[in-house]
């Protein structure tokens, strides 16, 4: 029975495999030309991502740089405001010297004037004798 139906099958199975050969013929074209055009997107990936990491280097390299500028400015400023803390006291000081200076040249003057009009009463008193 199977060996009947396979020489009945066989003038149909001598037109299929043409028909499969070239399907398999254009099969296998179109697999290399896709494998072709995913190597070929690996490729422009791989160096796609080449350039990215070149990049993404420099602009590591970038920010490491601004990073040491930040805290070379910081730095700075606080160098700053202690020098402007030290201005601060320093001046403070300074107005309570004045102060203190303005007051004892306040006082001398009083007792200036005290000792003129003490002098100028001496004065008319002996005059007057």
């Amino acid at each position: 029975m199977w060996p009947k139906m396979l020489l009945e099958l066989l003038p149909h199975l001598t037109r299929l495999v043409p028909l499969a050969d070239r399907y398999l013929t254009s099969r296998s074209v179109d697999d290399q030309a896709h494998a072709a055009a995913v190597a070929a997107l690996g490729e422009e990936m791989r160096s796609g991502l080449g350039r990215v990491d070149e990049i993404h280097a420099g602009l590591q390299q970038a920010l490491k740089e601004q990073g040491e500028q930040i805290a070379e400015a910081g730095m700075e400023a606080t160098r700053a405001r202690m020098a402007a803390e030290q201005v601060e006291q320093r001046v403070a000081k300074l107005e309570r010297r004045a102060k203190a200076t303005l007051m004892v040249a306040e006082a001398g003057f009083i007792l200036l004037v005290a000792t003129v009009v003490m002098l100028i009463v001496v004065l008319v008193r002996l005059h007057a004798r």
